[in-house]
């Protein structure tokens, strides 16, 4: 019974370390795609046009 209880505490700790280690590597992988995606914003260059102001010039004054 004693040998049943510890491996049930080695699973236990073995099966958090390896739940601990994925997120670990998810996490890593989510900063690495927002460090991209914000280079990526970088290298637009400029803002963007106006979407309305320039289009056309009112003569009638």
């Amino acid at each position: 019974m004693e040998i049943s209880s510890i491996m049930a505490k080695q699973t236990a700790q073995i099966q958090q370390t390896a739940s601990l280690s994925i997120m670990n590597s998810a996490m890593t992988q989510q900063a690495a795609g927002a460090v991209a995606m914000l280079e990526a914003m970088n290298n637009q260059g400029g803002t963007p046009p106006h979407p309305y102001k320039g289009q056309a010039i009112d003569l009638k004054g």
